[in-house]
């Protein structure tokens, strides 16, 4: 069985034959063979291909829900360490210690690094703001193409073709 390349080299081959055209009944009865050889080898390689997309199609989104199943149940770990934290944190700021020696290993309040948080940008003095570059809205631009069909300087607006299996 052909390959994929080997059959688009076929079909490029057939419409140069066809371009030049038949000159005799078995040139022409030799085009609409190959036509058919062709097309019925194409058409099982496109159901191959079909069969082959779907399965991985399938395979991603099983992994996708894994993915979200596990990132989920990673989170609620998470979540229960911070919070088991947070209460012996919590027990030993009540009772004021500072160190607390246990058979596995030694809890310690300690100071985390200092944060800051704004509140309002604009009091902040301007020495401690950082400029940003302009930045572009596509989202913008395109509607405002497929609106008024206008195209800036600057701008390359384009459509790209995919193939699709239904």
């Amino acid at each position: 069985m052909k390959n994929l390349y080997e059959l688009t080299s076929d079909y490029i081959q057939l419409y140069e034959m066809l371009e030049a055209g038949a000159e005799t009944p078995e040139d022409e009865a030799a085009i609409l063979a190959a036509i058919e050889e062709t097309g019925a080898n194409l058409a099982d390689k496109a159901d191959a291909y079909a069969r082959i997309i779907k399965n991985l199609s399938a395979e991603a989104e099983a992994l996708k829900a894994e993915e979200k199943r596990l990132s989920s149940r990673r989170k609620v770990c998470e979540n229960g360490v911070e919070r088991l934290k947070a209460n012996m944190l919590l027990t030993m700021q009540t009772l004021g210690a500072e160190k607390l020696k246990t058979s596995i290993g030694t809890w310690a309040v300690q100071k985390n690094p200092w944060s800051c948080d704004v509140t309002d940008v604009s009091k902040v003095p301007a020495r401690f703001l950082i400029e940003q570059p302009p930045t572009v809205d596509k989202k913008a631009i395109l509607a405002a193409f497929k609106e008024t069909g206008e195209v800036f300087d600057g701008v390359d607006i384009r459509q790209s073709e995919g193939v699709r299996f239904r």
